[in-house]
């Protein structure tokens, strides 16, 4: 009898996939990456490492200690010996002055960010790499369905972003974190488990727990990433045909903005969310979007022709100017 035998390709390795993924990034030849010493950014900074020494290229790590809580310099110096023994350039922001005591996790997201972002510009560094894995996507899904969120928070994280003109590129959105630990482990690199991680006060982590628990963990991750996938592709349409009905009725003449009242009455509601929105975010010089609720509110008065004196909204005055709604910065009044 003859045995036939198929040759199967191997299954990449974590390093392979990695420097697969990253070549879809478009960047400069120096970059950061951010390493908080947990798991996952402790195994993003030595696979950018690697990929960086064979393709001639410098990587920056940078750690932010937010000093919320006792020990958190003594860990950021623990990564800083690390990474210098892996002869990686590492650079230690503190965040200063008074600390947020409600909402901490954002406040301190928000603040990494600046940081970071910062460091990048005075290093003339237009990419940031960050961590975000699979279980980020799947936990984020979660609580934006939680949250009763629609098509833009449930494409969840994306590859790429740009916050304060530098681009936030995310290289491990395909990988799970068993990989990545394994991957350390593979390397003896050590790592920092955060006391916080545990802590069920805060939402990420209740869900986190709740996928861990879960009947089958690794089906529900691989499940709420390609729910991720899809909505992703269902946005990109949208925002398609919205940055088209944009130009066609949106005037932006450096910090104001005129905005066709026909033509914007005439949009589908969702179109017209979208366009108020970015309008709101540019003109007022804010990072985040105005809340749901509130852009609503403002749709019905602009529809109803109802804007009064100092109607606002983000930063911003909204006002009628004829056949034009004018949207200008409220310092500007």
């Amino acid at each position: 009898m003859i045995e036939l035998s198929l040759n199967k390709p191997s299954p990449q390795s974590l390093e392979e996939l990695f420097a697969e993924n990253i070549k879809k990034f478009n960047y400069v030849s120096k970059f950061v990456v951010a390493v908080s010493g947990g798991a996952d950014s402790m195994a993003i900074v030595l696979l950018a490492n690697d990929w960086a020494r064979e393709n001639n290229k410098e990587i920056v790590a940078v750690t932010v200690d937010h000093g919320l809580r006792a020990g958190s310099k003594n860990e950021a110096e623990k990564v800083s010996k690390w990474l210098a023994n892996k002869n990686i350039k590492h650079t230690i922001l503190m965040w200063e002055g008074d600390k947020p005591e409600s909402n901490i996790q954002a406040n301190a997201r928000d603040a990494r960010y600046r940081l970071l972002t910062e460091f990048c510009k005075n290093e003339d560094v237009d990419a940031l790499f960050v961590a975000h894995n699979k279980q980020d996507q799947a936990e984020t899904i979660l609580l934006r369905i939680m949250r009763g969120s629609g098509v833009d928070g449930l494409s969840a994280i994306a590859e790429e972003t740009e916050i304060n003109q530098v681009k936030i590129v995310r290289p491990l959105l395909f990988a799970n974190k068993q990989d990545l630990r394994g991957f350390l482990q593979r390397n003896n690199q050590e790592w920092i488990e955060d006391p916080s991680n545990k802590n069920e006060k805060y939402d990420r982590i209740v869900v986190r727990n709740f996928i861990e628990r879960s009947k089958e963990p690794d089906l529900l991750v691989a499940r709420l990433a390609d729910t991720a996938t899809n909505m992703a592709r269902s946005r990109a349409y949208i925002e398609q045909k919205v940055a088209e009905e944009f130009e066609q009725i949106v005037d932006i003449r450096g910090e104001e903005a005129y905005v066709d009242h026909a033509g914007f009455c005439a949009l589908h509601e969702e179109s017209a969310y979208r366009i108020l929105s970015q309008i709101i975010t540019k003109i007022g010089g804010k990072y985040y979007k105005p809340r749901f609720e509130k852009l609503k509110s403002l749709y019905k008065k602009i529809v109803q022709n109802k804007l009064g004196s100092g109607t606002t909204l983000g930063g911003c005055e909204v006002k009628c100017g004829g056949k034009k709604v004018v949207i200008i910065q409220e310092l500007l009044r």
